[in-house]
């Protein structure tokens, strides 16, 4: 499956989101701001 980023400053709701998504089978980055996000999309490369 597809490999999502996941930026959500509410930490509840990022928990949620991404249980659902890894139970979908996706691979999942959770950040909690953009810049986080970022860091996370340019480690990747």
């Amino acid at each position: 499956m597809a490999r999502i980023l996941l930026a959500e400053d509410d930490a509840d709701v990022r928990i949620v989101i991404e249980h659902v998504l890894l139970n979908g089978g996706h691979e999942v980055d959770a950040a909690p701001n953009l810049q986080n996000a970022r860091e996370l999309l340019l480690s990747r490369g």
